[in-house]
């Protein structure tokens, strides 16, 4: 990070959302016009402190140096909060999918997939985990790079130990999850990454559920129960419950109005391989026909449609 210039280094200009620790707001650094994003927490709470997540976020950025990853550019505090500093990217990938304006192309989703699996896989080659992995988490800059945002649920995982499945929201949690894993490694966030790459073919989520039976239901619905072939080890774990019998679905049948081909449908299979023993890593996806040898290429991040307004 830069040198600390603290409150008085900015000029604030709008609020641009609230969450759960705080609001962000758009600012612009005196001295030079950049403008930033800063994220200032709530007011910390007497003898508690900073929220584990907040602490979390930071230690991570402060790790993480990536064209993937967004950058944490200073911390700073004014009495009773702390502000993050952040680059600031006007869109999300969320304002992307949803934008009805916008034809999203082969080469557009084949770009941003390569560059979401490139933040992955260099967080997972560091050992850390993201665990909460959402189009909305995933930031557009202004030149078409993606970045990978919201470390408050990230994890390292140097070792094998015990972690919360309160993890990842819904809609691209992976199974294991919601049948109660607690050790658990990349395959979480790959399978949240092939939940978003299907998200950008249909323009819809692929598994929308609205409880966590739901949800399985919805996943086992497509890709099938477990079996003692596709997933041996799922009866083991600590929420398994037995759902009525289904046999998977051709997944090209589920995208025959898209373009995503054949090596596309594969590499999906791969990243929504119910046994997370069995599914592809990041790294390996980055190598597959899809994104490499396979026509048309992606683009560079530039040529990546830019979206009209906040989703």
């Amino acid at each position: 990070m830069s040198q600390v210039l603290g409150e008085s280094g900015y000029t604030r200009v709008r609020n641009l959302g609230e969450g759960t620790f705080g609001v962000v707001y758009l600012a612009t650094r005196k001295e030079d016009g950049r403008e930033v994003a800063i994220k200032r927490t709530l007011p910390l709470e007497k003898h508690r402190g900073l929220h584990f997540s907040i602490i979390r976020e930071v230690k991570f950025l402060q790790d993480l140096h990536s064209n993937c990853i967004v950058e944490l550019i200073e911390v700073f505090l004014t009495g009773d909060s702390m502000h993050m500093v952040l680059e600031y990217c006007p869109f999300d990938l969320k304002d992307l999918i949803y934008d009805k304006k916008i034809f999203l192309q082969v080469h557009h989703i084949k770009s941003c997939l390569r560059m979401i699996l490139e933040g992955v896989s260099y967080c997972h080659g560091n050992f850390v985990l993201h665990r909460d992995l959402k189009p909305a988490n995933i930031l557009i800059a202004p030149n078409g790079q993606l970045r990978l945002a919201d470390f408050g649920a990230a994890k390292s995982h140097s070792s094998p130990r015990s972690m919360t499945t309160e993890v990842v929201t819904r809609a691209y949690r992976a199974p294991e999850l919601l049948f109660g894993a607690t050790l658990y490694a990349g395959g979480v966030d790959v399978w949240a990454v092939g939940c978003i790459f299907a998200e950008l073919v249909l323009r819809n989520p692929l598994f929308p559920g609205i409880s966590e039976i739901d949800q399985l239901a919805r996943i086992f619905n497509v890709l099938g129960t477990p079996s003692e072939r596709s997933w041996p080890a799922a009866q083991q774990l600590p929420s398994y419950i037995q759902f009525d019998l289904r046999e998977p679905l051709i997944l090209e049948s589920i995208f025959r109005q898209s373009d995503v081909g054949i090596f596309g449908v594969e590499l999906l299979s791969r990243m929504l391989t119910l046994d997370p023993q069995k599914r592809i890593t990041a790294q390996e996806a980055l190598k597959h026909p899809y994104l490499e040898g396979s026509a048309p290429p992606p683009c560079s991040p530039d040529q990546i449609p830019t979206p009209t307004a906040k989703s």
